[in-house]
C-alpha cells in the first residue's frame, strides 16, 4: 500500500504556478516545493512536468537541481520521475560509478522486480539513454554475477498463484545435488531455479527443500554462496518471499551504524512510497520494534527530513 498522499484531482497548471514561483527570483521555498511535488502520484507528476516546460519553456528537472542542494535535491528528482524512469536512472549510475559498478544498487533493483516491472525499466532505459540494459550490464559486470543480473531481466517468471509440486520436489533435489549435496557448488542450477519460478512455485519448493533437507533455503545460499552473487539470491529469495520485509531489511541497512547512507535511504523510500512502503513500515516494525518514521525522523534534518517524512504520509 503507498503512502503518499496525493488528491485525486489535482490541477497540474495550479502545480506549475506553484512550483515557478517557489523557484523565481532570489532563493527557493522549499516548503512549497515539498507541498506539491511530495502529494503526488507519478503521474501527477509527469503532467506538472510536462506543463511546466509548456508554460515556462524550462526542463523542471534542471530547475530543480540549480534550486536545491544535497540529500533534499536528490531525494526531489529521484521522486519526480516515473517508476521505470526512476529505476534507469539509478542503474545507469550504478553501471557508471567511477572504475566500480555499484552492485547493491544492481542487487535492489534487478533482483526485486518483478518481469513486467523489468520490462518496462529495459524499454525505459533504452528511451532515456539509447542503450541497451543487458549488454550494459554484461559489459560491467562479470562471471555468476553477471549471469544471474542478465537472468533476471530476461526472466518470464509467472506471476501467477499455481503450483506444480512435482516441479516443487524435482527444483528441491536439484538444488540440493547442486550445493549441500556435494563438493563445491553448481551455481548454474542456482540461476535456472532462482529467476525462473514464480512466488508461489519458489515457496511450495523451499518447504519441500526445509522437510526433506531440514535447511532454510536462505541458510542455503549463505553456506553455499559469497559476495555479491549471494546478496543477489538472497535479494530473490527475500523478495519473492516477502518483499516489504526485503526493503524493510534495506532500510535498516542504510541507517544502521554510524552515520546514514542517504543514498540507499533515498533511493529505498522514493521507489517504494507509491508501492508498498505502508507494508514495509509494518513490517520494520515487526522486525525491529521501533516505527520506521521514526528512525527516518532520527537519522534526517532540514528540508530533507520534511520531504522524506511526506512521502511517508507522516
Amino acid at each position: 500500500m503507498a503512502t503518499v498522499r496525493a488528491p485525486p484531482q489535482a490541477n497540474p497548471l495550479e502545480d506549475v504556478q506553484i512550483l515557478h514561483k517557489a523557484m523565481k527570483g532570489f532563493g527557493s521555498d522549499e516548503k512549497a516545493i515539498i507541498s506539491v511535488i511530495a502529494h503526488r502520484m507519478w503521474w501527477q507528476r509527469q503532467a506538472i512536468v510536462q506543463g511546466y516546460t509548456a508554460s515556462y519553456g524550462d526542463d523542471l528537472y534542471k530547475k530543480l537541481r540549480s534550486e536545491l542542494t544535497g540529500n533534499l535535491e536528490s531525494a526531489v528528482v529521484t521522486f519526480l520521475m516515473q517508476p521505470a524512469e526512476r529505476d534507469a536512472e539509478l542503474l545507469r549510475k550504478a553501471l557508471q560509478d567511477g572504475i566500480m559498478t555499484d552492485d547493491q544498487v544492481l542487487i535492489e533493483i534487478i533482483c526485486s522486480r518483478y518481469p513486467n516491472e523489468l520490462q518496462s525499466v529495459v524499454y525505459a532505459y533504452k528511451t532515456k539513454y539509447n542503450r541497451d540494459l543487458v549488454a550494459d550490464v554484461r559489459s560491467t559486470t562479470r562471471g555468476d554475477f553477471e549471469r544471474v543480473l542478465v537472468a533476471c531481466l530476461q526472466s518470464q517468471r509467472p506471476m501467477g498463484p499455481e503450483v506444480d509440486m512435482n516441479r516443487a520436489q524435482y527444483d528441491a533435489d536439484a538444488l540440493y545435488k547442486a550445493g549441500v549435496g556435494r563438493i563445491g557448488t553448481s551455481e548454474g542450477e542456482f540461476i535456472r531455479i532462482f529467476c525462473t519460478q514464480s512466488s508461489a512455485q519458489m515457496a511450495a519448493m523451499a518447504d519441500v527443500y526445509a522437510r526433506k533437507y531440514g535447511h532454510d533455503i536462505e541458510k542455503v545460499i549463505s553456506k553455499e554462496l559469497s559476495g555479491d552473487l549471494k546478496r543477489a539470491f538472497k535479494a530473490i529469495i527475500r523478495s519473492l518471499r516477502n518483499r516489504p520485509y526485503y526493503f524493510a531489511k534495506c532500510l535498516r541497512k542504510a541507517m544502521k551504524g554510524m552515520g546514514t547512507n542517504d543514498r540507499a535511504l533515498i533511493r529505498t523510500l522514493t521507489t517504494r512510497a507509491e508501492f508498498d512502503l505502508a507494508h514495509v513500515a509494518q513490517m520494520f516494525q515487526a522486525k525491529y520494534k521501533k516505527p520506521l518514521a521514526q528512525s527516518v525522523r532520527s537519522e534526517t534534518s532540514g528540508y530533507y527530513r520534511d520531504f522524506l517524512m511526506a512521502i511517508m504520509g507522516e
